[in-house]
């Protein structure tokens, strides 16, 4: 894996930054920077209530479905769930 704690050091970007600071591990997996907003986007904009992962490494995109799943839960005011396999 490469090691990206410096990641933020390097390339300034304080939006995605700020999305990731809830995150408990402090390396940036190098895919991070593409997957896990598209799939906290797609999650937002298909209105899901529901998500499934099948496959957990790190908790990356976990973090990224589960935040999109609160989100549209907290705007469309009914439950949902993250289920993390």
């Amino acid at each position: 894996m490469i090691d990206d704690r410096g990641y933020f050091n390097q390339f300034k970007a304080p939006i995605f930054e700020a999305s990731c600071k809830d995150h408990i591990d402090t390396v940036i997996n190098h895919s991070t920077p593409y997957y896990g907003p598209l799939l906290y986007w797609l999650t937002r904009c298909s209105g899901a209530k529901y998500a499934m992962e099948i496959g957990v490494c790190k908790g990356w995109t976990s973090y990224f479905l589960a935040s999109g799943v609160k989100d549209n839960m907290t705007r469309l005011g009914s439950g949902g769930q993250y289920f993390g396999i």
